[in-house]
């Protein structure tokens, strides 16, 4: 079996499948290729984690059709409260910080896969290849060739660019000469779903200890997502150890302000990494998402970046239907666009967790002050906030046009 098209997209999960919906009205002919089936437990965009969206995300979301399917178990983030164990230093951010409904919005990661494959399924422009895994890629001065294996069987495709969105879970970027600069944290996270006693009014609160950051997201009345970074082996007996047992350590570790916890969901166990690659485009491929760059999960920023790549990805490709969508100077283009914010992300998270967690008393006594003096000054609540929520600097054409259109 062979076809030729425009743009291959590898890896049909959140950012893939986004990339998708992002192209739905352009003239390119495209084809997804997919690992697992879209309903299968192993599809990352069908697991039982949530995500944080940002203010940017959303827009993004609303311009390509599928903030109305997800709208409904999106749980906004009203304020935040930030504070540093054992310590005086904490600060409070809100939506009178900003002028925005919510500072972001919670949703569970199979709302968003179940809503985006709904939708790129039915696209006119697109083929979809699943399960089926990419064997090769052989990049040209005009073309690509790409192989596939479909039930043990090849399948062979000429396309004009490759899209890798496949979190880097194939050999693809060894095949092509990328490298990335990798780091392993010494920590994993435990990722659950916590009831409390009291409602949490769309608070959400992000405690910092010894370890790393406690994120309790706001979902339903009086249930928190719970993202909870510890030592590796503590993660461990964590996840395993009896329901009472979890819940008097996150009591204990966290405190009252939530209220008192009570039920619990499954425990799912997350080891922690940082990736960046040395060039997120070679001849006529292109990387976004995680396959691009991993970052500490600490502001909820992973995701939120990489649709910031589709967003600039669609405006750099949709800016002239009449240009070939692999010329290496739209490729350029994209790079020169997604430098900056993906490199001061990387070093925000990565310094946030090396400021934090270490145990060196004038960084502590550092990392009081600072929470209390943004605390005290409007203009720096609100820098802060234009950062994580994903509106400092320039924004992408896709999440103009989701403001213009938001409701």
């Amino acid at each position: 079996m062979s076809g030729n098209f425009d743009i291959i997209i590898v890896g049909g999960g959140m950012v893939g499948a986004s990339m998708a919906c992002a192209l739905q009205d352009s003239d390119y002919k495209i084809a997804v290729v997919e690992a697992f089936k879209l309903n299968s437990d192993h599809q990352p965009s069908f697991d039982e984690r949530t995500v944080a969206l940002t203010y940017s995300s959303k827009l993004i979301f609303n311009a390509i059709g599928t903030w109305s399917k997800i709208r409904a178990e999106a749980y906004p983030i009203l304020n935040i409260e930030v504070t540093n164990q054992n310590s005086f230093g904490f600060t409070t951010l809100g939506i009178h910080d900003t002028d925005t409904q919510a500072l972001g919005y919670v949703v569970p990661t199979r709302a968003i896969g179940s809503a985006l494959h709904s939708q790129f399924t039915s696209q006119s422009n697109l083929d979809l290849f699943c399960p089926a895994t990419v064997e090769s890629i052989q990049t040209h001065k005009t073309h690509c060739d790409v192989v596939l294996i479909r039930e043990q069987n090849p399948i062979y495709l000429k396309t004009k660019l490759v899209i890798i969105a496949d979190g880097g879970r194939s050999n693809l970027l060894n095949q092509l000469g990328i490298r990335a600069r990798k780091k392993t944290y010494p920590q994993s996270a435990i990722v659950t779903i916590i009831g409390t006693d009291c409602p949490h009014r769309g608070k959400a609160y992000e405690h910092f200890t010894d370890d790393g950051p406690l994120a309790l997201l706001p979902l339903r009345t009086s249930d928190f997502a719970l993202a909870w970074t510890l030592d590796k082996d503590q993660a461990e007996k964590l996840k395993i150890c009896s329901k009472t047992g979890f819940i008097d350590k996150l009591q204990s570790t966290f405190g009252k302000r939530a209220g008192m916890f009570g039920s619990v969901g499954q425990r799912n166990l997350y080891p922690l990494s940082h990736s960046l690659l040395n060039t997120n485009a070679v001849q006529r491929t292109v990387i976004i998402g995680n396959a691009a760059h991993i970052v500490h999960p600490v502001a909820g920023q992973g995701f939120n970046l990489g649709l910031r790549d589709v967003g600039f990805l669609h405006e750099t490709l949709t800016a002239d239907v009449n240009v070939d969508p692999g010329d290496s100077r739209l490729l350029s283009t994209y790079s020169r666009m997604r430098e900056h914010d993906t490199k001061r992300v990387s070093q925000f998270t990565d310094g946030l967790i090396n400021i934090f967690t270490s145990e060196m008393f004038a960084l502590k006594s550092a990392r009081n002050m600072a929470l209390s003096v943004i605390n005290l000054l409007p203009g720096a609540k609100r820098s802060l906030l234009k950062r994580t929520m994903g509106i400092h600097g320039r924004q992408s054409k896709l999440a103009l046009l989701g403001k213009y259109s938001e409701s």
